[in-house]
């Protein structure tokens, strides 16, 4: 893991109580980082969510994928894109605000883009 993608997991915590966990990943599905109480499963689903809705959004022309949001009985998933080949996928509790997660996200990435790539 290099010093931009601990400092992008980190932020997120910081920043956003309600993320109970956070992965970045590739899309071919290695596990660049992880961080939070769930295991690493959350990188595999972050990986194959990136897959199957980029080619989805992508085949129906519907632009380049922005994100997705998995909604459970007990809170969400979040997986947002960071470049081509990586995206972050955050899990939240159930009462969280899944616009100012994504809104997070977003900034964080924003904010780390350049740091993260390997």
């Amino acid at each position: 893991m290099n010093r931009g993608q601990h400092e992008l997991l980190n932020e997120l915590f910081f920043i956003n109580p309600d993320i109970l966990a956070a992965s970045l990943v590739r899309t071919d599905g290695t596990v660049l980082s992880h961080r939070g109480q769930e295991d690493a499963g959350l990188a595999a689903l972050g990986s194959m969510l990136a897959v199957v809705a980029g080619r989805a959004v992508t085949e129906l022309g519907r632009g380049m994928l922005t994100s997705v949001v998995v909604e459970g009985d007990e809170g969400f998933v979040v997986v947002e894109p960071v470049d081509d080949d990586s995206v972050v996928a955050v899990i939240a509790h159930r009462g969280a605000a899944p616009g100012l997660v994504i809104s997070d996200v977003r900034a964080s990435i924003k904010t780390h883009n350049a740091a993260v790539r390997p």
